[in-house]
């Protein structure tokens, strides 16, 4: 892959978006055949995006009224709101084949209307025309409505969620140019947080400089920007308040940055003033885990092995390691937050698998002392012989804002 930057050029190699789009329906055809599946019918919109590199507002992301069907030997069928079928066919001149969806927005529009079943009818006999309708047909993440209703028409509706997410577990060149790109952005936000981390500052202040920092970069959206300090910091909120900074907090910040749908997941930790030495303590403790993980980290390497470095959840504060969820942990990431493998405590002892090389993992963790607590993450591609890491803030020093 070649330079870094978020405008296409004729004078630089970046990020092939051809090539990229096409490889990512290779990988889903590919799938499908692996998994036995003679169509797909895609809801979610990162599934969606995938398979046609076409998009709409998150305010769809909810909702789930657009919908693809991809059949076995042909090419994808985009179920479109119907006002955006012409920008569509306009903008978006790669996607051959979109019609207007059906179905009842999520239920909003009365199930009276039987808009359910009438999209239903419409996809299956398309599968008819091809001959697949007695092939299993994968679904993602439908409504009851569309499975009851896609079963009573006699289509065998299997898990179709588990082969999106299996084609998408190895990333290529430009899913991983992308994916860095989103966490250069946020490189940047934290480096603008940190310089404004004073006393007096709100988390939602912190957060609302994150945002505009990866916006004005060329981010599509910041789907969170977490801010957690001082005493919110233990036990874990997993959430952003309108709390203000005072001498001698902790902070640590999460961040899921969207650039082209690719996003991230990206930890760092500072502190308001002078650290004492418990802070310093947990701070190191925290960076120990994370790096020693990612220098046990490549192709090959069982996830069982990596969970047994961690500290238990009863070791910092948690009463088991269901109350301990998501703070110690390893996740793929990619055009979803959460990709596979996700490797966690209390699972993937006794579930294990391997590390690939191409894959792009977030090694987050949590550790706390005496109420002290601090959270680190960082992403990496896996390769044959390590971990590359992209995110690029300094992890290995416990930053003063008083001091940046």
């Amino acid at each position: 892959m070649g330079t870094y930057g978020v405008m296409g050029c004729d004078h630089e190699i970046r990020c092939d978006y051809e090539k990229l789009r096409k490889d990512r329906l290779e990988k889903t055809r590919a799938q499908m055949e692996k998994e036995g599946l003679g169509a797909l019918l895609v809801f979610e919109q990162d599934h969606i995006r995938y398979i046609t590199g076409t998009k709409i507002g998150e305010w769809n992301h909810t909702i789930r009224n657009r919908y693809v069907l991809l059949c076995k030997g042909y090419e994808p069928i985009l179920f479109e709101n119907g006002s955006a079928i012409a920008s569509k066919r306009l903008l978006s001149p790669f996607m051959k084949d979109i019609r207007p969806n059906g179905g009842d927005m999520r239920g909003t529009i009365s199930p009276s209307g039987g808009g359910v079943p009438r999209a239903v009818e419409e996809i299956v006999e398309i599968l008819r025309e091809r001959n697949l309708q007695d092939a299993p047909l994968g679904v993602d993440d439908p409504f009851f409505s569309w499975v009851d209703a896609l079963q009573k028409a006699g289509i065998k509706v299997v898990d179709g969620h588990q082969c999106m997410l299996n084609a998408q577990k190895i990333k290529t060149d430009e899913e991983v140019y992308l994916i860095e790109m989103a966490a250069a952005m946020v490189d940047a936000g934290f480096y603008n947080v940190i310089q404004a981390a004073k006393p007096g500052v709100r988390e939602i202040e912190l957060s609302s400089i994150m945002r505009d920092t990866c916006l004005r970069l060329g981010a599509e959206a910041v789907h969170n920007a977490q801010v957690t300090s001082g005493n919110r910091c233990f036990p874990h909120p997993h959430d952003v308040s309108d709390r203000f900074l005072r001498p001698g907090d902790m902070v640590f910040m999460d961040v899921v940055c969207d650039y082209m749908g690719y996003k991230t997941c990206y930890y760092r930790t500072f502190i308001c003033g002078k650290p004492t030495e418990n802070q310093k303590y947990v701070f190191e403790k925290a960076y120990r885990i994370v790096k020693d993980t990612m220098d046990a980290s490549k192709a090959g390497v069982m996830s069982d092995q990596l969970v047994k470095m961690w500290p238990k959840a009863t070791d910092i504060g948690y009463a088991s390691e269901k109350e301990g969820f998501l703070l110690q942990l390893m996740h793929g990431i990619g055009i979803t937050h959460w990709a596979k493998p996700v490797i966690i405590p209390g699972f993937s002892e006794d579930h294990p698998e391997p590390l690939e090389e191409n894959m792009v993992i977030a090694f987050e963790n949590y550790y706390q002392k005496d109420g002290d607590a601090a959270r680190i993450e960082e992403e990496g591609v896996i390769t044959k012989d390590g971990v590359r890491a992209l995110t690029k803030f300094p992890i290995d020093t416990l930053i003063s804002s008083w001091e940046w």
